[in-house]
């Protein structure tokens, strides 16, 4: 962005195509090269601006004020400072914090922003249904904020539209994951389909209209060998683009790994000075105009201690790693955003499809498990031979959370589960949905503080899937998150759109929550479940300036 010479924006004219529109879409007064004598359609001349050199008088002989190209900090012959006139980037005003309830949140950078976002692809797919509709991993740091507070706009979609998108690549991913496993600031040479950089990425993330961009980004930078120098320039100018936007930046500080000097002879021993140093620069950003920080150094930083068992090959963080960091992050974030709830979680209400309104009762069916269960649902015991005790808790009149008490079994085997769901799949027909339906599903989980909850892929799985009656290759049609965490209340949230092209004809809820922990722990784990919300909602892709 240009600048005068006492650091005040420039007020910038650019040429811009006619019928442009600004960001709040009111439409731009263009100024643009006329002919001569063109009126208006009342036949008043038009008003032109000529091109004029410097020095050029008008008729009566007084100086002209140009709109001429000129350099920073030229002056005007009375030494007054010039606003130029010129092509140069203009910085759009930030918006007054905090933002409203629902402003849209973007995580922009590698795998710890993305890593566990998955999309089913291969040859001979079609964009139908080449893909997932929706999901989310514990491992995403921004899952957990959504699972922890729904005043944020967090929904992300798999597009394979996207630019970047290539078979194997991983990338297509719109909406609030901006994540790239591997990806730097800069394109990779020779694999730039791969790693296409988040730079290059910027547009079109700007072009979803993000109020907030939480960037993580530079390890990798670091581990493919490019100089400090050229890190900082880099993240500087990401930095500088999105805030330009109107957009405000988080600004992460980088977490340290083992993986960076665990092989001494091929890890370069520059990397940690380098690490060093970018997060000194960050630190530095303090105050920026613009950027909030996540400073979470004292956690994961070189100082700090972290051990490698933190980190699921010593290098991507475990759950636990990401929900210690959400905690830092999450006021931070809700400093910036005002509160309330962008989600419809009340399960009596006349908006919830979901048949067992409420979950009252205790008629259900059990495999392998005892006590009680909500009417019309099943808990059924997977692997292990862990004990599991159903139990009710009335949250309200006609609404009641099925409770499950754990007793684990030490049998070797590495995790244990318990399912619970609808002992059959309902038609789509019965739950008034058809072709081209979005779906939001709730399922509000508690879980107590037991080590046996620390799982490596996290504790709870939540897919809802359709059961096909035509052969997807690949896998069903499905959508999921994996959230949990010891002594935590979260909301397991998916969203699920029902494509047309595919037939299909009922839903499956029978694993509409699935509980992991380990077995050799000792003590008892307790999961409260509340009783689940699934609403149609329009397409909320639109929010993200995507198509329906």
């Amino acid at each position: 962005m240009a600048k005068l010479y006492s650091m005040q924006r420039v007020q910038g004219v650019v040429i811009v195509a006619d019928g442009t529109q600004m960001f709040n879409n009111r439409p731009v007064i263009g100024i643009r090269d006329v002919g001569d004598a063109i009126l208006f359609t009342d036949n008043r001349p038009v008003l032109g601006i000529d091109i004029v050199s410097d020095g050029a008088t008008i008729y009566n002989d007084l100086p002209v004020l140009g709109a001429v190209m000129i350099s920073d900090g030229r002056s005007l012959y009375g030494n007054a400072p010039v606003i130029p006139v010129k092509g140069a980037d203009v910085a759009v005003p930030l918006p007054a914090l905090p933002l409203p309830a629902g402003a849209k949140v973007m995580g922009l950078g590698h795998s710890f922003i993305g890593l566990g976002a998955l999309q089913t692809y291969t040859a001979g797919q079609t964009a139908t249904n080449g893909h997932t509709g929706f999901y989310e991993n514990g491992r995403t740091v921004l899952s957990w904020i959504k699972a922890a507070d729904g005043r944020f706009n967090l929904d992300m979609f798999a597009e394979l539209s996207h630019p970047f998108f290539a078979p194997s690549s991983f990338a297509a991913f719109s909406g609030a994951m901006g994540g790239k496993s591997g990806d730097c600031l800069n394109p990779v040479a020779g694999s730039e389909a791969q790693f296409p950089g988040t730079l290059a990425r910027t547009d079109y993330a700007l072009s979803q209209k993000p109020d907030i961009v939480y960037i993580d980004i530079g390890y990798n930078d670091i581990v493919r060998n490019r100089t400090l120098a050229a890190i900082l320039t880099d993240l500087d100018t990401q930095i500088r683009r999105i805030v330009d936007a109107g957009v405000y930046v988080i600004l992460q500080t980088l977490s340290w790994t083992s993986t960076l000097d665990d092989d001494p002879a091929n890890d370069n021993p520059e990397w940690p000075g380098i690490l060093a140093g970018i997060n000194a620069w960050i630190l530095d950003q303090e105050g920026r105009d613009g950027v909030v920080l996540c400073n979470t150094l004292a956690l994961d930083g070189p100082a700090s201690g972290i051990a490698p068992a933190m980190f699921v090959d010593g290098l991507h963080p475990k759950p636990d790693l990401m929900a210690k960091r959400a905690d830092i992050l999450l006021p931070i974030l809700q400093g910036m955003v005002a509160a309330g709830e962008t989600r419809s979680l009340d399960p009596l209400a006349a908006y919830n499809i979901f048949q067992q309104k409420g979950t009252p009762g205790i008629a259900g069916t059990k495999t392998n498990v005892t006590g009680d269960v909500a009417t019309g649902m099943r808990l059924v015991r997977g692997t292990g031979t862990s004990t599991y005790v159903g139990s009710k808790e009335v949250v309200a009149g006609g609404n009641e959370k099925q409770v499950i008490t754990i007793t684990p079994v030490n049998d070797a085997l590495a995790v244990h589960t318990v399912t619970y769901g609808l002992p059959s799949a309902l038609s789509l027909t019965s739950l008034g949905l058809a072709a081209g339906d979005w779906l939001d599903i709730e399922v509000p989980v508690e879980l107590n503080d037991w080590a046996g909850w620390d799982y490596l892929d996290s504790s709870i799985r939540g897919p809802v899937q359709i059961a096909n009656t035509v052969t997807v290759t690949g896998g069903a049609w499905a959508t999921g998150n994996y959230i949990g965490g010891r002594g935590r209340s979260l909301i397991c949230g998916s969203k699920l759109w029902l494509p047309a092209g595919l037939t299909m004809t009922n839903l499956r809820l029978d694993n509409l929550l699935v509980l992991r922990h380990l077995c050799n722990t000792g003590g008892v784990g307790v999961a409260k479940i509340g009783a689940p919300v699934i609403r149609k909602i329009g397409s909320p892709r639109t929010a993200w300036e995507l198509a329906a």
